[in-house]
């Protein structure tokens, strides 16, 4: 990798714990809730302006509700999952947790990195895929 690409991957780990360093320190005084609105309006306060400089914010008015659907599944819950979760484990161990593949998750129960002993317990590879990835995709 050269120079510029070394300080691009600094700039975007340090950006990335940064969220979650705020996240444990806000925590006490707002709550896991208020966590959740602060960082909903702070990203709504960058996105929005863009958004209605590009058109778009202008849709039909029956894709409202999936809109809003998809926001509470894909924004609401996993950041108030990950607010309330800080109060209970290290901010380390949440960085971790946040960016390993969602796709491994099986792993986990089993404990092992080994596709034999994945399936094995009780979590075969074709049942835990994602779009085409394999669950343990590194053999030990």
């Amino acid at each position: 990798m050269g120079r510029r690409a070394w300080i691009m991957l600094w700039a975007l780990a340090s950006l990335w714990g940064a969220s979650y360093l705020f996240i444990k320190v806000s925590l006490p005084e707002l709550g896991p809730a208020g966590v959740v609105v602060a960082r909903t309006a702070l990203g709504a306060l960058v996105l929005v302006p863009i958004a209605l400089a590009r058109g778009a914010l202008a849709m039909p008015r029956e894709r409202l509700g999936a809109l809003v659907v998809l926001a509470v599944l894909q924004v609401a819950a996993p950041f108030l999952a990950i607010s309330w979760g800080e109060e209970r484990i290290s901010l380390s161990l949440t960085g971790i947790l946040v960016s390993c593949p969602r796709s491994s998750a099986p792993c986990w129960r089993c404990g092992s990195t080994r596709r034999s002993v994945c399936a094995a317990g009780g979590w075969p590879a074709s049942r835990s895929a994602s779009r085409g990835s394999r669950c343990c995709s590194a053999s030990t």
